[in-house]
């Protein structure tokens, strides 16, 4: 089941302001066999910075304050590192509920006037989960919470983009050993593009 493509992964995650900027970015890369390779993360300074956007309940999930932010550097800075770091169309893009970041990544590429520089199928690694229990036959809600109880990996203080990807990582490799463990057998089933394309659109 759980067969990946050669390519490398990024497993990525997202804080944003209630209007969808990106305040801070973190992704973690590793190979198809899910061995660690490297580690992104970035703050970055949103065009709107009020208490609207980023507000207490926002500090008292992330620990970020509107002083760290406004003095991060902005999107339009921080872009071209992420885009080095995953090498557009030449990695293998994961997330947790992955439809929610990849729309406020491609929103914030188009703050910028960029488009969308590329169109990735984006591996969304809490259906993975979710896939996983209920083909073994257990029953396990769709929250990272209660996910990270399931498969015993341990809850983060703060929500913070690279300690977030981390722990999805921690999950996707937990998921392997847990199919491992209840079917008896090797994977062999791949979480590819299911179309065969490495171009298309999720949004």
């Amino acid at each position: 089941m759980f067969a990946f493509s050669d390519k490398t992964i990024v497993i990525f995650d997202l804080e944003y302001t209630m209007g969808k900027e990106i305040a801070e970015i973190g992704a973690i890369k590793v190979t198809s066999d899910l061995e660690i390779l490297d580690q992104y993360s970035s703050l970055v300074r949103p065009i709107c910075l009020d208490e609207e956007e980023w507000t207490d309940t926002h500090f008292t999930l992330t620990g970020i304050t509107r002083k760290d932010l406004s003095q991060a550097r902005p999107w339009k800075e921080v872009w071209r590192e992420w885009a080095e770091f995953h090498e557009f169309n030449h990695t293998r893009l994961m997330a947790w509920h992955a439809y929610n970041d990849q729309e406020v990544l491609n929103r914030s590429y188009s703050l910028i006037h960029l488009g969308r520089p590329h169109k990735p199928f984006v591996v969304d690694i809490a259906a993975m989960a979710y896939f996983v229990f209920n083909y073994v036959g257990i029953k396990c809600s769709w929250g990272k919470k209660a996910v990270c109880n399931r498969l015993h990996i341990p809850l983060n203080k703060h929500h913070r983009a690279l300690s977030d990807a981390v722990q999805e990582f921690s999950i996707l490799r937990k998921l392997q050993e847990f199919e491992k463990e209840f079917l008896g057998v090797d994977s062999n089933v791949g979480f590819g593009d299911p179309s065969g394309s490495e171009g298309n659109d999720i949004s």
